[in-house]
């Protein structure tokens, strides 16, 4: 018998399939949860952490952010406007943007895993207080630097989730092997022992730690070199708020300052270019100067809205106060809501990772 060949063409079907244009709707109900996102409130961690904390209390769920108090006069009111419940430990304590104080004191000399350590060991106590106090929690959210977190979900047994604003890259091959290019680089870079053993202990207790609970990653491929990760890593994109058809451009931010200047230079038409570098870079001088001088010069002229770090503030040539009308420049910008204004010009900015 002669079989047919698998090139030989065949014959078209005597009818044609038709698809259905029809669709159906399909809804689904979820548990309310009662959610705790904690993080330490420094370079790059607690916005993402806020972000998420956010969406969940927009999408109905009994969120709350939990972290250090010196955060509250730049997220509480934000939160307290979506529900979600804003809890600061640590009161009196200055954090690195006052100037003063210890970890101020840290950050300034680029002791990062120093301040972390403290922000952890003040943390620890009454973040195990406040989940038995107002508990039951269904689930811990913490940012991956915020170890009291993680430690505290697992004494309570309290599922956790870890949010890393990284890329996903260094998730790829979860071993201590990936403390050794971090600590290189921190001992060259301090000089200091104590920096780097911290920086060695903190992976010895985050790389269990991502391997026993999921891991939600602040990362794309695309952004990232497509590869294969551990079952437990879920990408998530950027956890800033996704703009929709039935939100608005926003009129105005939480800072009214930055609310008085927007309405002066758009008034005047100007576009807005938002500049930001994140809570760890310092600016050389004549980055701030190439960065001031090129923004000015622009045509046809712009505002600007700068979020820079206050110690530089008098780098800029001419000093703060000899600023022009349409440059805007403050220690901290809310950055999430300058962004879903009135279409800014553009926004240039490089943090810690995709916010």
């Amino acid at each position: 018998m002669e079989l047919p060949h698998l090139l030989q063409k065949q014959s078209e079907p005597e009818h044609e399939t038709v698809k259905s244009q029809q669709y159906i709707q399909v809804k689904y109900q979820v548990r309310r949860l009662k959610v705790a996102c904690v993080s330490i409130p420094e370079a790059g961690h607690l916005v993402p952490t806020v972000q998420v904390a956010k969406a969940l209390a927009y999408r109905g769920h009994e969120a709350y952010l939990v972290t250090m108090d010196s955060a509250a006069s730049k997220f509480a009111k934000g939160c307290e406007a979506v529900n979600c419940r804003f809890r600061g430990l640590a009161k009196g304590l200055a954090g690195s943007d006052a100037g003063h104080g210890p970890i101020a004191e840290l950050m300034s000399k680029g002791l990062v895993a120093q301040a972390f350590s403290q922000y952890n060991h003040l943390m620890h106590q009454e973040l195990l207080d406040l989940l038995r106090d107002e508990g039951p929690f269904d689930m811990v959210l913490a940012d991956f630097a915020t170890m009291s977190a993680i430690q505290v979900a697992e004494e309570l047994s309290i599922p956790c989730v870890i949010n890393v604003p990284g890329p996903a890259e260094l998730l790829k091959h979860l071993s201590m092997w990936l403390a050794i290019p971090f600590c290189s680089a921190v001992f060259l870079a301090t000089r200091s022992v104590l920096e780097t053993r911290l920086i060695y202990k903190m992976f010895l207790g985050l790389i269990p730690a991502m391997k026993r609970h999921v891991c939600l990653v602040n990362s794309f491929f695309g952004l990232d070199v497509p590869c294969a990760l551990p079952a437990n890593v879920i990408l998530t994109g950027s956890t800033a708020v996704r703009p929709g058809k039935e939100r608005i451009a926003l009129k105005e931010t939480s800072d009214e300052k930055m609310n008085a200047w927007l309405q002066q230079v758009r008034a005047e038409g100007l576009r807005i270019v938002y500049v930001t570098m994140g809570s760890m870079q310092v600016l050389e001088q004549f980055q701030l100067e190439a960065l001031f001088y090129g923004l000015k010069s622009l045509t046809p002229k712009v505002a600007v809205a700068w979020s820079l770090k206050e110690e530089q503030h008098q780098q800029l040539p001419g000093g703060i106060e000899a600023l022009p009308s349409h440059f805007f420049v403050q220690k901290w910008l809310p950055q999430g809501k300058a962004g879903k204004g009135r279409a800014p010009g553009s926004i240039s900015s490089a943090p810690a990772w995709i916010e």
